[in-house]
């Protein structure tokens, strides 16, 4: 391999390496978690939602559908619209809405 072209290949593999951490530090929203576990006798659960940014707002737009993206009616997510102002902590609720759930 010539010298330069070695030189200019690890240039590009440090550059990589320092510009791909830095992507996951992103200011913007942050979810409490990625799943939700509903106890049978709770009512409500809650997941909160965080505006990472010192300066941006975010419109914060949430739902709940199944395996196959389709919306579900048997949860309902509450506030389904807000505004999340720069470095906020919000709170989504998650109600069961369907059939009763004995065993």
């Amino acid at each position: 391999m010539f010298p330069l072209c070695k030189k200019n290949l690890t240039f590009s593999i440090l550059l990589f390496s320092a510009v791909i951490p830095s992507l996951s530090f992103a200011n913007g929203i942050v979810l409490g978690g990625t799943r939700i576990i509903y106890p049978l006798k709770q009512k409500q659960v809650s997941v909160s939602v965080r505006n990472t940014s010192e300066v941006d707002r975010f419109m914060v737009q949430s739902w709940i559908d199944d395996a196959n993206e389709k919306k579900t009616s048997d949860f309902i997510m509450t506030p389904p619209l807000f505004v999340s102002n720069p470095k906020d902590e919000n709170s989504l609720r998650v109600m069961y809405a369907g059939p009763s759930l004995t065993y």
